[in-house]
């Protein structure tokens, strides 16, 4: 051999302490900047709750059909299948996460130079490839930045990767990668069995047990087709899971190659599992398929109550077709941020009902908060108009219409062809309280509010005469999202209380004093309990205060604890609270 494997290490440390260490990590400094938040995935088991857990693989292959395509559209682009493929694969990690920036690790040969062809030893070594994907982009705008990455990654592949973590130091987290947590490979189409001087030789696959990654695609281009097998982490994913990823992966490989340039928010992914307990999936794909079918039943029956305004189902699904039809008539549609400025109020319904009907995102605003953070939350969403039901406080930057529900009926308009949401489509955005440090906005898709919203009103399952649900929590965050999208999708009376009501077991009882069967939401969360008269409030099932106050007027009284964030996306618990006294 020309060069042994110390000769190789002496080169490579001359070189890198030669300026070349430099030079490389000012590269990946400026390419990954200095936020490093793992991709979140979802997950069938808590990250943590399952230990010892092995790795499990999925194997698939492509049709030759399909192959041949997504080949062809490589070359078309001047990519190679590697590029393409994680492409695809950042596509389908763009739509499960919906986080716009997306990293894959992937491990390269590290041996450019001709001398280290044969050498023995192990010159591996990890790259990051990231990009940065949007609903609106095409796929092909997304081959091209990875086309790129892998491009400038090769010019920069001599930095060892655990020089790379040190230098950007990113926050550990147990059982976390740093800087990427999925990786893509392709595999040498090797023959697995050989014969020479009469003695037969087979390859086998072998492996330490455990992954090395929350999930990885390995693909090997072979002549019968595209040979796929995600690797994951058993305990994070389970088999049912992985076989939805790897059928989702395949569906974006056939609608790219048929539309390239078709937007990302529109491909379709294979539908979910249920794994809840072993329930039947939700029935309705969309919180607005639900309104939909409450107006049918309802009519001119009473949708909303506050204080001595009432709007009808009927009144406010017209209403709100209007103001859709005009936000689409100026090309607002599909992943546009909408803000929405209104108190508890018939505003904030129709706005909120107008933005998802158009199939834009809508972006809740309390008008209770300091006008710098409404401000603030306005710009670092993107949105590109403000519905506001009062006046606005700082001078946006977008335009800002007016909100205002009339109290006459008015004609339908003409009818306009009803929008096709998908579920994995974003349907709000809504700020954390920032009570770590600044508010971030997480995004909702419409599957996991439609889930959720039918999750929790089966859990409940109230009787027919719960008639009504009151929310009293703040507009601008999940606290009372249980009650405004489950009344509204149950075909029952949202009671918008005013602020000053809040908090108040009093005033709550005095609410069911005058409406029996109306179940109302102290506090927080979710709304309603199995009884009438049936004031439900959120948090553990520890002492909660007032409940004591409020079982006496009103009896029964129900606590329900959501356990995650965003609430619109987790499951519910629910319990008698206990009092004081039974610690």
């Amino acid at each position: 051999m020309p060069i042994q494997f110390a000769d190789y290490a002496a080169w490579e440390r001359q070189r890198l302490d030669g300026g070349e260490r430099e030079r490389q990590l000012r590269y990946w400094r400026e390419r990954l900047g200095q936020e490093h938040a793992p991709l979140e995935l979802p997950l069938s088991h808590a990250r943590g709750a399952v230990t010892g857990a092995a790795e499990g693989r999925h194997r698939f292959v492509w049709p030759a059909e399909l192959s041949d395509a997504v080949r062809a559209l490589a070359r078309a682009r001047g990519a190679s299948l590697f590029m393409a493929m994680t492409a695809l694969l950042d596509l389908l990690l763009y739509r499960l996460s919906g986080q716009r920036r997306i990293r894959v690790g992937t491990p390269i040969a590290n041996r450019g130079k001709a001398e280290t062809h044969g050498l023995i030893g192990y010159l591996l070594n990890l790259q990051v490839l990231q990009v940065d994907a949007a609903p609106q982009m095409g796929f092909g705008e997304l081959l091209e930045q990875v086309r790129q990455a892998v491009l400038d990654a090769q010019q920069h592949a001599d930095l060892p990767f655990d020089m790379l973590v040190e230098a950007l130091a990113p926050e550990r987290l147990p059982g976390v990668h740093p800087l990427f947590q999925v990786k893509c490979t392709q595999q040498d189409a090797m023959e697995r069995e050989r014969s020479a001087a009469g003695v037969r030789v087979r390859m086998q696959t072998l492996t330490a047990g455990q992954a090395h990654f929350d999930l990885s695609l390995d693909f090997t281009d072979r002549a019968e087709g595209i040979e796929c097998v995600f690797i994951h982490d058993t305990g994070l994913f389970d088999a049912q899971r992985i076989a939805v990823f790897a059928d989702s992966l395949t569906r974006c490989a056939r609608q790219v190659v048929a539309a390239p340039d078709a937007a990302l928010a529109a491909i379709a992914l294979a539908d979910p599992v249920d794994v809840a307990d072993g329930g039947e999936a939700p029935q309705a794909a969309t919180v607005l398929a639900l309104w939909n079918a409450a107006v049918e039943r309802q009519g001119l029956g009473m949708a909303l109550r506050a204080e001595a305004r009432t709007a009808s189902f009927v009144q406010l699904d017209r209403a709100a077709n209007r103001l859709a039809a005009q936000l689409r008539a100026q090309g607002l549609g599909q992943e546009t941020r909408i803000g929405v400025l209104a108190p508890r109020s018939p505003e904030l319904v129709l706005g909120m009902l107008a933005v998802l009907k158009a199939g834009c995102v809508h972006v809740p605003l309390d008008p209770e908060l300091p006008a710098e953070r409404l401000a603030y939350q306005l710009h670092d969403c993107g949105a590109r108009l403000l519905l506001a039901a009062q006046p606005v406080a700082w001078q946006p930057a977008i335009p800002v219409w007016p909100l205002a529900l009339s109290d006459d009926m008015e004609p339908e308009a003409t009818t306009q062809e009803p929008v096709t949401l998908h579920r994995d489509q974003a349907a709000y955005l809504i700020y954390t309280s920032g009570s770590t440090g600044q508010p971030k906005g997480v995004v909702i898709s419409h599957g996991a509010l439609a889930n959720y919203v039918q999750g929790v009103l089966a859990r409940l399952d109230l009787p027919a005469g719960a008639s009504s649900m009151a929310m009293v929590s703040t507009v601008a965050a999940d606290l009372g999202h249980t009650v405004l999208f489950g009344a509204l999708c149950s075909g029952r009376l949202l009671h918008l209380m005013a602020p000053r009501a809040r908090l108040r077991s009093r005033c709550l009882c005095g609410l069911h004093a005058h409406a029996p069967g109306r179940c109302a939401q102290d506090r927080a969360q979710p709304s309603a309990g199995p009884a009438e008269r049936c004031p439900a409030r959120a948090g553990s099932a520890t002492p909660l205060p007032g409940a004591g106050g409020a079982r006496r007027r009103a009896g029964r009284c129900w606590s329900a604890s959501p356990r995650c964030s965003p609430l619109a996306a987790c499951s519910t618990t629910t319990a008698p609270p206990r009092p004081r006294w039974a610690r």
